[in-house]
């Protein structure tokens, strides 16, 4: 009964523990932005502190026929003023999970979440981060989901 128990917690601790992060926002851009006149942009505001690191993850449910090329183009500003700005390629990742990949005829469906870009707080602030998501080729390209996550 012991070793049940101690199971037990074990097994709830280790649930209860989100090993990549406590999600603090959410970029929901989920369309393509083309050009000057489909612009899709999305915006965050976070109060960060002097020495964070926020962890930026892309939450990904794309078809596409072919090979692709996209990239989250995030504009970052401090306290309202300009301060830096993000190339991020969701599909460029030393950590991903949730993956599903299938190729028929050249054709690909894939969802999955991927750690991809690590920004380190240097200042106290509000941090405004406003992105798009943009093809840097314009192959046949169905977006279901294409968001930014935000984790400490």
């Amino acid at each position: 009964m012991k070793k049940f128990l101690a199971l037990l917690f074990v097994s709830v601790l280790f649930v209860s523990c989100d090993i990549t992060g406590e999600e603090i926002g959410r970029l929901p851009i989920n369309k393509l932005s083309i050009g000057y006149q489909h612009v899709f942009a999305k915006e965050l505001t976070l109060d960060l502190k002097k020495g964070e690191e926020i962890s930026i993850w892309s939450d990904m449910d794309v078809e596409f026929q072919g090979e692709i090329q996209t990239r989250f183009r995030v504009k970052v500003y401090k306290d309202k003023l300009p301060y830096d700005e993000l190339d991020i390629d969701p599909f460029k990742s030393n950590f991903m999970m949730n993956e599903f990949s299938r190729t028929i005829n050249g054709y690909t469906q894939t969802s999955f979440n991927a750690k991809n870009h690590v920004f380190t707080v240097k200042e106290n602030g509000k941090y405004t981060f406003e992105g798009i998501y943009t093809p840097l080729d314009y192959s046949e390209l169905r977006v279901h989901k294409a968001e930014l996550v935000f984790k400490k």
